[in-house]
């Protein structure tokens, strides 16, 4: 892994977030992102999970998967255990080029995701339900 395009990039992120990396993990946490209206809750923690060739290997984008927006899984996204997890190949998938795009740029991508939703029908699934039972 690129540990100083690293560093630069979240000291990027650290201008506008409250950012953590967890070494162990290879995950960089963004804490408090806004989401827009309609989505609960309306700030989230995002993780950004690198993978052992990142920044050849597009990172591994995750947020809650409590997140909905008006009620429904928001567009684009998927439920993958405890994480909502980027659903590049349902369309519109995150346009990743490993010299130029950068863990801002990706945490960017979140936001412009989510305001797509606005616009857009979300997903209503079974695995939500699924998820409800099984944490009750």
């Amino acid at each position: 892994m690129a540990q100083h395009r690293l560093h630069r990039e979240i000291a990027v992120l650290e201008h506008q977030f409250e950012v953590h990396y967890e070494p162990a993990a290879r995950t960089v946490v963004v804490t408090d992102l806004a989401l827009p209206d309609g989505f609960t809750p309306s700030t989230v923690e995002i993780r950004i999970r690198l993978p052992e060739h990142w920044p050849a290997t597009p990172p591994h984008i995750e947020l809650p998967w409590t997140v909905r927006y008006n009620g429904l899984v928001p567009r684009r996204w998927l439920i993958d255990t405890r994480w909502l997890v980027r659903a590049s190949h349902l369309g519109d998938p995150f346009v990743y080029y490993p010299e130029a795009t950068s863990l801002p740029a990706a945490v960017n991508e979140v936001v412009d995701d989510c305001a797509a939703c606005t616009d857009t029908p979300a997903m209503d699934t079974e695995t939500d339900n699924q998820h409800a039972e099984r944490d009750q």
